[in-house]
């Protein structure tokens, strides 16, 4: 994040909106055999930067899709 200093501002997202959509990307349980329990694995990282893509730009109006905030 230190280079990224402008993705958590303060306003439109902070760093426990940051902690809380990495905890819900690595919730989710997968069975297989490269993939431990509680482990960030790469698609679960994909999806834990989507997601606060989608938190900080869709759903703050910054932009008007799904696919422009991501």
């Amino acid at each position: 994040m230190s280079s990224c200093p402008d993705l958590v501002d303060g306003k439109y997202l902070k760093v426990a909106d940051c902690d809380l959509e990495f905890v819900a990307a690595n919730s989710i349980r997968v069975d297989f055999p490269f993939c431990p329990d509680r482990q960030l694995v790469r698609f679960k990282f994909v999806e834990a930067i989507v997601r606060i893509a989608i938190s900080k730009f869709y759903k703050t109006r910054l932009c008007d899709s799904v696919f422009e905030a991501v």
